[in-house]
């Protein structure tokens, strides 16, 4: 209704304009119609700036409140909510407020006629202005009146924006805490590996070569197996260990996210800080009055400029890659690497999840008891109050993110003295030493199995070559089609070796006979057809084509690979 009655205001004001200067290129001033078109005009233009005012504020809600300032964002609120609350004193309604605007437009025209018409109240004539002025006035307030009814539009849009900014900014708040904790974790891991010694240093590579070591041996066990049908038991004891562990890590990873994500969730969602009056009862996790919101948040920042704060404190943490991230994203840990933060603001740490994680890996035992201790302590240091600071920093000057992060985590870490007892020394030394051992066994049991499994191939391999020499042509058959099925196992010995059979002459086999014409005819087939067949069939990178062709070459008559021989029958002669 209200973009209806800005359309035909608008309108109006541009005919009776147009009107009004026709009559003024006729030199009609003095005409009555004249003082019509001109009133009508100033009536229908004040209307319809108001409106177009209007309009122009909803669309500023749409389009541009992202790049304005909190500050002036709640100003604004302020002045909407202190107009409305001023026409809501004394607001007619819609139809109300179109009769008064109608018997103000009809009274105007009364004036136009009462003091155009000649002889009539000259000497009132001065009063003219005065009334004019009043008209103008009267239209304008009416027509905020009449945008009073409907002002509740911008508000709600405006305190909806309000709310997004609020939500924007405890987003940013959570990013930065968890940043900042994850960069002084990185810092007091650090601290806590060099306080460990350099044996403590080799932990995670030890991890990464034991991990690697079980699950390739897992592999080849798996592909032994179900090659050769041999169990072996040394690698089955290594693996049921290891399956204890990850039945103990995934405990502890569903652990992790039990205690963890409704956390994780509330920090991600609904951390903000209150902007006004109607945040109070958001259910967020840090509120305050509007009085405190002011040293909380500075209203110079914009929603535009809370985003590039988050897009640069995501930056800052991506290229952030911290050695503690890296030490318990192994597959021992590599959930709980994500929510320590979380873990340490819940107070379940020591005793819950990386307390499992040092039960099951004790060669992360000692160091968590003193990264999680130091952790607690350095988050319980004023944690809020420097991230509100840090928070209000970055999201006025984006391009800082970087340098406040990493300065505050520098200084969270650094407020907490590392300190390491002897005995905790000496177990680091005797769980790397037991990892090292762990290590050099699974690699132990993968080469042992690949050795066995060479030996069994060479055993077969040579048994095959001795049935390639069988008397039993099916004994050769089936070796050489074996032979052919192993061409990427075997070395360019192997295929040497073949070449040679392929090459001899003699050693043949009686395959078939069959009579006729009064004779027994016979067929043979040397030991370089059986030779060539399973050259010429074989996938493998030690054999030519040429190697092929001879092969080929060798499984005919002419090539002396096969041989048939008529025994005449002459006692039917």
């Amino acid at each position: 209704m209200i973009s209806l009655v800005l359309v035909v205001s608008a309108l109006a004001a541009v005919v009776f304009l147009l009107r009004k200067r026709a009559l003024r290129r006729q030199g009609a001033e003095g005409r009555v119609a004249f003082g019509l078109y001109a009133y009508s005009f100033e009536f229908f233009a004040v209307l319809a700036a108001v409106l177009a005012v209007y309009h122009l504020l909803l669309l500023f809600l749409v389009f541009g409140w992202q790049y304005v300032s909190v500050g002036r964002l709640l100003w604004l609120e302020r002045s909407l909510n202190g107009w409305r609350s001023l026409l809501s004193r004394w607001t007619p309604g819609w139809i109300a407020t179109l009769v008064i605007l109608a018997v103000i437009y009809v009274w105007s025209l009364l004036q136009v006629r009462i003091f155009e018409a000649q002889g009539l109240l000259r000497g009132l004539k001065k009063t003219k202005t005065v009334l004019r002025i009043a008209n103008i006035v009267l239209v304008a307030l009416c027509s905020f009146t009449l945008l009073g009814s409907d002002a509740g539009q911008p508000v709600a849009t405006l305190e909806i924006r309000l709310q997004t900014v609020r939500k924007e900014y405890g987003v940013l708040r959570g990013q930065v805490k968890q940043t900042a904790l994850g960069v002084a974790a990185n810092r007091l891991n650090d601290k806590t590996t060099e306080a460990l010694g350099p044996r403590y240093a080799s932990a995670p590579q030890l991890l990464d070569r034991v991990e690697s070591g079980t699950t390739a041996l897992r592999e080849r066990y798996d592909g032994f197996k179900r090659k050769y049908k041999e169990p072996n038991a040394q690698v089955e004891q290594t693996l049921r260990h290891y399956e204890v562990r990850e039945t103990a890590r995934r405990a502890a990873e569903a652990q992790a996210a039990k205690l963890t994500a409704p956390e994780m969730v509330r920090n991600e969602h609904s951390e903000g800080v209150s902007l006004s009056d109607a945040g109070r009862n958001s259910g967020v996790l840090d509120t305050a009055d509007e009085s405190s919101f002011e040293g909380a948040l500075p209203e110079e920042t914009s929603f535009a400029q809370i985003r590039r704060a988050r897009d640069g404190v995501r930056r800052f943490a991506e290229k952030f890659k911290p050695e503690l991230i890296k030490f318990l994203s192994r597959p021992a840990g590599r959930e709980i690497a994500v929510h320590v933060p979380a873990l340490i603001k819940t107070g379940a740490v020591a005793e819950t999840v990386l307390g499992q994680l040092g039960e099951t890996y004790p060669i992360l035992k000692p160091a968590l008891t003193i990264l999680t201790s130091a952790l607690s302590d350095a988050a319980g240091k004023d944690l809020e109050k420097e991230i509100d600071k840090a928070t209000s920093s970055i999201a006025t000057s984006p391009e800082s993110a970087e340098n406040v992060l990493a300065d505050m985590g520098k200084k969270m870490a650094d407020s907490v003295p590392i300190t390491v007892s002897p005995k905790s020394r000496t177990d680091v030394i005797r769980e790397v030493a037991g990892l090292e051992s762990e290590a050099s066994r699974t690699d132990g049991l993968r080469a042992a199995l690949n050795e066995r499994a060479n030996a069994i191939d060479t055993a077969r391999i040579d048994q095959l070559f001795t049935n390639l020499q069988s008397r039993n042509p099916n004994t050769r058959e089936a070796a050489s089609e074996a032979l052919s099925g192993m061409g990427k196992s075997l070395d360019r010995e192997h295929a040497n070796r073949l070449m040679k059979m392929v090459r001899s002459k003699g050693d043949y086999v009686q395959t078939r006979s069959w009579r006729g014409e009064h004779c027994t005819h016979y067929e043979k087939k040397a030991l370089k057809y059986y030779a060539g067949r399973a050259v010429e069939k074989m996938d493998s990178p030690h054999v030519t084509d040429a190697m092929r062709r001879e092969a080929e070459l060798a499984q005919t008559e002419q090539g002396g690979g096969i041989e048939y021989v008529r025994d005449d029958d002459y006692g039917w002669i």
